[in-house]
């Protein structure tokens, strides 16, 4: 027997439709494709309101070239960071400088390896010094009183004043390295580490594993609060022969005297900002840091503009204080960048 209402109708069949019309709707949503992940700054992880993106630290972190994402492509903030990466990190920050020092037996020094710079510059530097046994351990995750060190250390190798009074505000305060206190209390108090909220206080957590969220953050604020302002200038990249070389600089015309042949003209530019080229020189390479001047050469550009931005294309002779060598190089009057 059929349910009727006070018009006489049946009731199950208008219930049954209204049950398909629900069903049907449903797969309809369920087929719709799901919407796209948001992306931050090219990561499809990050959607924009996590803290490391609200604080502008990643920002900054990937603007200056301290930051990459994975070979994914995702940014994965989440992750842990190896000591190999660190370092890799505080290289770039330094401007990618290139140094000589003794291997670690662990490490890959080949071309194919991503931190094999990175890692002999930082120990020439006393930003790495390896474990006890003599490795470095460049797929170790580095600890965040491990990361605070190579921070503090690195800013100690370009000037900066690393003494601090050594207190540190953590509760696990007892469970930091003796051979990390000064250097963890130089980064708390200049602000590149405040450590973990907790509900009975803040944690230092020193032993626990960094993670690149964290290491864009401490890297962000060393390089825009300590780094730059200690130089006067942001660390550009080291330039080797061949490469295009952008700097901006005033050219002005110079000569010389030359025996028989009387005066031969060059020109000067002079650096806004100093630079660094690693030149080949016969067999091999020679390392001119804070070159403020290269004096350019090349007929091809006569008669040149005085005092006024140029173009050029050329020889260039750098000048490491000490006296003028030549070497191969092409130079612009653009934004410093190597291209």
């Amino acid at each position: 027997m059929h349910a009727t209402d006070s018009a006489g109708r049946g009731l199950r069949p208008t219930l049954l439709s209204t049950l398909l019309t629900a069903v049907a709707a449903l797969a309809v949503i369920l087929a719709a494709p799901a919407p796209a992940l948001a992306s931050y700054l090219g990561f499809p992880d990050v959607g924009g309101w996590e803290w490391y993106a609200q604080d502008g630290t990643l920002r900054y972190a990937v603007e200056h070239g301290l930051i990459t994402g994975n070979a994914s492509g995702t940014f994965d903030g989440g992750g842990t960071v190896s000591r190999a990466q660190a370092v890799t990190v505080i290289w770039r920050a330094a401007g990618r400088p290139s140094a000589w020092s003794a291997s670690f037996p662990d490490c890959d020094y080949s071309d194919q390896s991503f931190y094999g710079d990175a890692v002999r510059w930082a120990r020439a530097e006393g930003v790495v010094s390896g474990y006890e046994d003599g490795r470095f351990g460049p797929g170790d995750p580095v600890t965040r009183e491990q990361l605070a060190k190579m921070v503090a250390d690195f800013a100690r190798s370009v000037g900066a004043d690393v003494s601090s009074s050594g207190a540190l505000p953590f509760v696990d305060a007892g469970l930091v390295s003796s051979s990390c206190e000064d250097q963890l209390a130089w980064c708390v108090e200049r602000g590149i580490i405040s450590g973990e909220s907790r509900a009975d206080g803040t944690y230092a957590n020193p032993r626990g594993p960094a993670q690149r969220c964290q290491l864009a953050k401490i890297m962000a604020i060393a390089h825009r609060d300590v780094i730059v302002p200690q130089l006067g200038y942001e660390l550009q990249p080291e330039y080797r022969t061949g490469d295009l070389v952008m700097l901006t600089g005033v050219v002005s015309e110079e000569s010389w005297q030359h025996p028989t042949m009387g005066r031969t003209p060059f020109y000067v530019l002079h650096l806004d900002r100093p630079a660094t080229f690693v030149m080949d020189e016969g067999s091999g390479q020679a390392r001119y840091a804070n070159v403020t001047e290269v004096q350019i050469w090349d007929g091809e550009y006569y008669p040149m503009p005085t005092n006024v931005p140029v173009v050029v294309r050329a020889s260039v002779f750098v000048n490491p204080l000490t006296h003028w060598a030549r070497r191969s190089c092409i130079v612009s009057n653009s934004t410093v960048t190597p291209l």
